[in-house]
C-alpha cells in the first residue's frame, strides 16, 4: 500500500514538474519573442524650411562682387550652400592677398621701372591665383578706372620674355613654356577697356614692371574691403540660418525578438548641452537615403525642385501623401529611421550648434509603440569635431590597446 501511494506520488510530481516546464518554456519563449527592441541615436544633422530672405542680407549680398545675389525665399540647404560658398570666397581672397603682399615686399627692387627677370615674373601671383586676375578683369567689365602708370605705346618696345601664343578679338595668350596665361576680351568691352587689357597682357608678355606692381598693389588695397564685406555677409547669413534651424537624427532600432513592433510616427528628444535640456517634439520622415520606397523617392524629387530664390512661398493645402508613416519593424531586423523636428530651435539655438561644435551635445530619444509602451535610448554624446585633449586621450588609450594586443 505505502509503496503504491510512493509510486504515485512520484508520478504526480513528475507531471507537475513537466507541466511547469512546459509553462515556464512558453513563458520564456513568449518573453523572448516580445522582447524590447534596443535604440540607439546613431547621427545628429540640422535642416530647415523655407527662409524668406530680409532685405540687409539681401542688400549685402548686392554689394559684394564676388557672388551671386540672394533673395525672396530659399530653401535651408541651398542657403547653406550659399554661406559656405561665400566662406570659402573669403578663405580664397585672403590667401591671394597674403601671396600677393609677399610678392611685393620680396620684389620690391623691380618697382620703381626695372624690368621685371623671368625668375620674378613665374612668382608673380597674378599669373597663377585666379583671384588676383579675376578681380582686375571684373574691374574692368565694370568700366572701373584702372590707371596703368606705364602706356601701351612704351610697353609694345620693350623686350618680350615671354611670347604671344594667341591674339584675337575674343583673347590675348601669353605662353610662357609649358603654362599659359589668357587675357580674355569680353564683348560688352569698349575700345578703352580693350586698350587697357592689352596693355596689361603685353606687360606681362615684357616684364614691365610699374604696371605690374600697380595691379598687384591695387589688389591689396582694394580687396580688404571686400573681404570685410563677405565675412559681414556671412555672420549675417549664419544668423538667419541658426534662427531658422531645426534638428534632425539618424535613430537605429533593432528588435532582437521574433515578434513585430510596431512604433508611432512622432517621437521626443531630450536634448543636454552644458547644465541646460530642452525636449523637442520629432516626427519620423521617409528620406532617400535611408528608405527606397515611392514615398521616398517623391519627397527627394520635391526637394530636388526647390528653386535657390523663389519669389513667393505657399503651402500646399494638403499633402498628396503621408510621408510621415508609422515605423514597422519585423522580427530579428534592423531598421534606420529619420527623425525630423518640425519647429526650429528658437533662442536655444545657438547653444545647441555651439555644443554640438565643441563636442557636449547629448541626446536621448523617447519613443512610444502603437500599445502606448514607452522605449527609450542611451545618451548619446555628438560632436562634429573633437578637443585637442579628448585626441591626446583617445591616443593613449589606443596606445595602451595596442600594445596589449602585441604581446
Amino acid at each position: 500500500m505505502i509503496e503504491n501511494q510512493t509510486i504515485l506520488v512520484q508520478l504526480l510530481v513528475a507531471i507537475l514538474i513537466s507541466s511547469v516546464s512546459g509553462l515556464l518554456g512558453v513563458y520564456l519563449q513568449k518573453l523572448w519573442a516580445s522582447r524590447k527592441p534596443k535604440i540607439n541615436i546613431q547621427s545628429v544633422g540640422f535642416h530647415g524650411g523655407t527662409i524668406k530672405i530680409d532685405d540687409t542680407t539681401a542688400s549685402m549680398s548686392k554689394e559684394s562682387s564676388w557672388g551671386e545675389n540672394i533673395e525672396g525665399y530659399v530653401s535651408f540647404e541651398n542657403l547653406l550652400d550659399y554661406e559656405l560658398k561665400m566662406g570659402e570666397t573669403s578663405a580664397r581672397l585672403e590667401q591671394a592677398r597674403e601671396e600677393a603682399s609677399d610678392w611685393l615686399k620680396k620684389h620690391a627692387e623691380f618697382k620703381n621701372g626695372l624690368t621685371l627677370t623671368f625668375s620674378a615674373l613665374e612668382k608673380c601671383p597674378y599669373l597663377y591665383n585666379p583671384a588676383i586676375h579675376s578681380f582686375v578683369y571684373g574691374n574692368l567689365r565694370r568700366r572701373k578706372s584702372i590707371n596703368l602708370p606705364t602706356k601701351f605705346d612704351s610697353v609694345e618696345k620693350l623686350d618680350n620674355i615671354y611670347s604671344i601664343a594667341r591674339e584675337t578679338d575674343e583673347e590675348i595668350v601669353v605662353h610662357r613654356g609649358s603654362h599659359a596665361t589668357r587675357f580674355p576680351i569680353d564683348k560688352d568691352f569698349r575700345d578703352q577697356e580693350k586698350l587697357v587689357n592689352k596693355n596689361i597682357a603685353y606687360s606681362f608678355l615684357k616684364g614691365e614692371s610699374k604696371n605690374i606692381f600697380y595691379l598687384v598693389e591695387s589688389f591689396v588695397t582694394s580687396i580688404s574691403e571686400d573681404i570685410l564685406k563677405l565675412k559681414s555677409l556671412q555672420e549675417e547669413l549664419r544668423k538667419t540660418i541658426t534662427s531658422y534651424a531645426s534638428i534632425n537624427f539618424t535613430v537605429a532600432i533593432s528588435n532582437i525578438g521574433t515578434e513585430p513592433h510596431l512604433y508611432m510616427p512622432r517621437a521626443y528628444v531630450e536634448l543636454a548641452y552644458g547644465d541646460d535640456k530642452k525636449q523637442v517634439l520629432v516626427h519620423h520622415q521617409l528620406s532617400e537615403k535611408n528608405e527606397s520606397t515611392e514615398l521616398a523617392q517623391l519627397l527627394a524629387k520635391e526637394s530636388k525642385n526647390k528653386n535657390m530664390n523663389k519669389r513667393v512661398q505657399v503651402d500646399s493645402f494638403l499633402d498628396k501623401t503621408d510621408l510621415s508613416p508609422h515605423i514597422l519593424i519585423g522580427g530579428n531586423s534592423t531598421v534606420y529611421v529619420s527623425f525630423f523636428a518640425s519647429e526650429a530651435l528658437g533662442n536655444s539655438a545657438e547653444q545647441i550648434i555651439n555644443f554640438y561644435r565643441i563636442g557636449g551635445l547629448k541626446a536621448r530619444l523617447a519613443l512610444w509603440s502603437s500599445t502606448a509602451s514607452l522605449h527609450t535610448s542611451n545618451l548619446t554624446v555628438f560632436s562634429k569635431n573633437i578637443s585637442e585633449e579628448n585626441q591626446e586621450k583617445m591616443r593613449i588609450a589606443t596606445n595602451k590597446a595596442l600594445q596589449r594586443t602585441s604581446r
